[in-house]
Parts: C-alpha cells; sequence; structure tokens
C-alpha cells in the first residue's frame, strides 16, 4: 500500500510538472514568435519547419524502440542499458553520416539558401547531442521523476528562445535557429547529466538486445503513422508549396495542437512508466485506465 501511495504521489507530481512545462513553453514561444514574425520572415520559419521535420524523421530509425523497451521493463540490468546506448549511438552516427553525405541533395530538392545548409548541420549537431540524453531521461521516467526531465526542458526552451529571440534582433535571420538548436542541445545535455548522472559504457549484449526488441520493435511502428501524418506531410508541403505558405501553416498547426500536446500528451507519458512499474497487478491496472 505504501509502494501504491509513492506510485500515486509520484505521478501526481510528474503529470502537474509536465502541465507547467507545457504552458510555461507556451506562452514563451508565443511571444518569442511574435517577436519573429515581426524581425523574420514567414520562409524562415519554413525552411526551419522543414528541416526540423526531416530531423524527427530521422530520429524515428534513431532508437527502434529499445528506449521504450527500457522504461517498459520491470527490472532492468546493466546490460540492457549497455546495449540501448551502443545500438542507439550506432544508428545516430550512422543518420548524422548519412544526413551529413545528403546536405548537396537536400539543398538542391528544396532550393535552400546556404544558411539553410548551416540550419542543417546544426540540427544533425543537436540531434546526436540530445541523443545522449536518452539514458539519463529513461532512468528518471523509470522513477517517474518527470519534474526533473521537466526542469531539464524548461531550461532548454528558455536558452532556446532567447537566443533565436536575441540573434534575430541583431540581425542573423536562419542563423538565429542555427545557433540556437545548438545551444539548446549543449545545455539540454549538462542538465540532464547533472540531475541523473550516467557514465556512458559501450557494449552490446545480444540476449539483452533480442528481450529489448521484442517489445521494442513493435512499438516504435505502432508510431510510423504519426510520423507520416506530423513529418512526411510537412517534407511534402515544403516542396510543393514553397517555405512561405509553410511557415503560415507551421505556426497555425502548431497553436492549433497545442491543447493535445499539453494534455494529452503528457498524461500518456506518465501513464507508460506508471503502467509499467504495476504490469503485475492487472485490477491496479483496470482501475487506472
Amino acid at each position: 500500500m505504501e509502494e501504491t501511495d509513492k506510485i500515486k504521489k509520484k505521478t501526481v507530481i510528474s503529470a502537474l510538472s509536465l502541465f507547467f512545462q507545457s504552458g510555461y513553453s507556451a506562452v514563451l514561444g508565443l511571444i518569442a514568435n511574435l517577436v519573429l514574425t515581426i524581425l523574420l520572415t514567414p520562409s524562415i520559419f519554413g525552411i526551419y519547419i522543414t528541416l526540423l521535420a526531416l530531423i524527427s524523421f530521422l530520429n524515428y530509425f534513431s532508437d527502434i524502440g529499445l528506449a521504450a523497451s527500457l522504461i517498459q521493463k520491470k527490472e532492468i540490468t546493466d546490460e540492457d542499458v549497455k546495449t540501448t546506448f551502443t545500438v542507439q549511438q550506432i544508428l545516430i552516427i550512422c543518420l548524422v553520416i548519412i544526413g551529413f553525405f545528403s546536405t548537396n541533395f537536400i539543398m538542391d530538392f528544396y532550393k535552400l539558401p546556404l544558411p539553410g545548409r548551416y540550419l542543417y548541420w546544426a540540427l544533425l549537431i543537436s540531434f546526436f547531442i540530445s541523443s545522449l540524453k536518452t539514458i539519463p531521461s529513461v532512468f528518471l521516467e523509470r522513477k517517474i521523476q518527470f519534474q526533473k526531465i521537466v526542469l531539464t526542458q524548461i531550461v532548454e526552451n528558455t536558452v532556446f528562445y532567447i537566443t533565436v529571440t536575441v540573434l534575430a534582433v541583431f540581425g542573423f535571420n536562419l542563423n538565429s535557429f542555427s545557433l540556437a538548436v545548438i545551444f539548446r542541445a549543449i545545455v539540454g545535455l549538462i542538465v540532464i547529466y547533472s540531475l541523473s548522472f550516467w557514465k556512458p559504457k559501450v557494449g552490446i549484449s545480444l540476449k539483452s538486445l533480442k528481450s529489448l526488441l521484442s517489445f521494442g520493435l513493435p512499438f516504435q511502428t505502432s508510431s510510423f503513422l504519426a510520423i507520416f501524418k506530423d513529418d512526411f506531410i510537412v517534407l511534402y508541403l515544403g516542396k510543393v508549396i514553397g517555405f512561405e505558405a509553410l511557415g503560415y501553416i507551421g505556426w497555425a498547426k502548431k497553436w492549433a495542437e497545442a491543447p493535445i500536446r499539453i494534455i494529452m500528451d503528457n498524461l500518456s507519458r506518465v501513464l507508460f512508466p506508471v503502467i509499467a512499474r504495476i504490469q503485475h497487478d492487472k485490477e491496479k491496472i483496470s482501475r487506472l485506465v
């Protein structure tokens, strides 16, 4: 009973923390976007949205559900953690290399200006840096300590929006986003490791990998439709209608989806590790659902 009360308390604290973070980011983002819409053209927003969608697409193939499998497992071993980290880094490094060598194709396909190349490279670098946060984040999610993850996200978002706004004021235009995403990734990495330190270890256990993939692959596959809906469409529109029109659509889409992102996404994120902790008790799970 005492353990159940602890889980309930952690769940409430985590959910409220995520709601606060989402609300804070929404307000901060709205203020920053109001300033940026004055300083930057819609086409700059369109370029940023398109390249961000491209990195999100790469991110889909960077994990194959291993992190989710770690969160879901009742008990995890050092071999599980080490295997997840190693496999994920191998995948990410391969994707970053492929992405880097695809630069000219991306530039020609979307007819990007030179600053677009720097933004694309900045997003690839931040993609790699952010991947190093996975294991510390998994540990916090398993403990249902989302308030620490929230603190990291608040710092990241604050750094990003302040940086991009200040740089835009000084006329950096598209390069404002390039520098901002790098700063956000570096600061986020420092903060998460200060809250949930883990010394990276490299190695692959085939037994652990097989066990993790048995849950991870089906889990990852289930989210493919969301990737198609959210990112493929953006990549298609960026080519077909141009960056200026996509800038308006992306801005509207972000704020239209705010309620579901703030409420449903946050609840789902908290409930996943909570259910994993009580997976042995079907009666508790049924009451929770």
